[in-house]
């Protein structure tokens, strides 16, 4: 890796290091071209066995900074300014933003409803606007969201998204992404979507104004598990905001708030709370019956039509048994493999995951977890 004072490019000079992880390196560099400040992402890339795999992993992590530029412009999108590929990595130039990211902000503890609302409207619309450009992030969580002194929120780390013309690097049952975050349907092997997206803003908003991440267990496997089979925790800090964060959370994404959908209902509680009485209101300061606060909707009912029983087969029962099958298949791996599943997965286990997706659909689970109970016992 580099070292301060290093020029990219022949421009942008390397000053010290704001951040380091599994990614690579974080810079506060200066261009001197512009004689501004910027942020300099120094991509670390994993080791490859061939020249190919190396060309793959480039084209992969150069994908962050193509992503990102078919949104600069949006005011909720973190903008990236340049991308250079120089000994062999890809260096992504991005605006400098003073502050933290969200989840830098949840160590203080969980934030106010008023606080979780405005996040939810800049990420809603962040994604929609994502989204109709054809970009799936595939990694939305608190990290990736920057809350900048200037009172802006912003969408950051397009590092794993997928462009919808893209195929490149899409393969059948990729499930990449972190584990709480990830949306039950991909668990089950499913390409990540707009859906997804959305899944994953839901569990982000829950934590935020929680406190708490509504599915993180004790390892990864019982954190899947969660994610697949189980509701997340009532909610007792939301103050109005459960219908927004639960229609996001929505076992089936067929089923769960779009994004449009989800800022109609962010609207219709910003309204609801507003019109709220104080408690403290005295009953003189009630609307009168003529005013605009009473509702001169017909009091009568209507008769409604009797609704004919569907015809359709039980699909939640199918989608239930599916997500089952894909959450047992971890557990599986994870006995295969002698314990708990490690905090982050290496290149092997995922292969291992592929493999027992792809064999599951096909022979069933039963067999695996069979499989793997006997291996445990006889120490294989």
């Amino acid at each position: 890796m580099s070292t301060p004072g290093r020029r990219i490019a022949d421009r942008y000079r390397l000053e010290h290091k704001l951040a380091e992880g599994g990614f690579g390196r974080i810079w506060q560099a200066h261009d001197e071209r512009l004689k501004t400040d910027v942020v300099v992402k120094e991509m670390r890339l994993a080791p490859a066995f061939d020249p190919g795999e190396h060309a793959k992993r480039l084209i992969y992590a150069e994908r962050e900074a193509r992503n990102a530029a078919k949104l600069r412009s949006h005011p909720h999108i973190l903008p990236v300014y340049d991308v250079i590929v120089e000994d062999d990595r890809p260096w992504i130039v991005m605006e400098l933003v003073r502050g933290g990211s969200l989840a830098d902000r949840l160590t203080k503890g969980p934030l106010s409803p008023k606080t979780v609302a405005d996040v939810a409207e800049a990420m809603l619309k962040a994604l929609d606007a994502a989204h109709k450009a054809g970009v799936v992030h595939r990694d939305v969580k608190p990290a990736n969201i920057m809350m900048a002194e200037d009172g802006r929120t912003l969408l950051t780390d397009f590092g794993i998204a997928a462009h919808q013309d893209d195929t490149r690097l899409t393969t059948v049952g990729n499930v990449i992404g972190t584990p709480e975050y990830l949306a039950p349907e991909r668990i089950n092997g499913t390409e990540a979507g707009p859906a997804s997206d959305l899944f994953a803003l839901g569990v982000t908003l829950y934590q935020a104004v929680e406190g708490v991440s509504p599915f993180k267990g004790a390892s990864p496997t019982a954190t899947v598990v969660a994610v697949a089979t189980q509701p997340p925790p009532p909610m007792k800090k939301a103050d109005g905001l459960e219908l927004l964060i639960s229609g996001l959370l929505n076992k089936a994404p067929d089923e769960r708030l779009g994004a449009l959908a989800a800022l109609e209902k962010l609207s219709s509680w910003r309204i609801t709370t507003k019109e709220i009485p104080k408690p403290a209101a005295a009953p003189d300061t009630l609307p009168n019956r003529g005013s605009a606060g009473v509702s001169r909707a017909d009091p009568r009912p209507h008769p409604t039509k009797p609704q004919r029983p569907s015809q359709r087969p039980d699909m939640a029962a199918v989608r239930t048994l599916r997500i089952w099958a894909g959450a047992l298949a971890w557990v599986a791996v994870a006995l295969m493999i002698g314990g708990p599943v490690a905090g982050s997965y290496g290149h092997n286990d995922l292969g291992v995951v592929l493999i027992v997706l792809a064999a599951v659909n096909v022979f069933g689970v039963l067999p695996f977890i069979a499989f793997a109970v006997r291996r445990r016992v006889r120490g294989w």
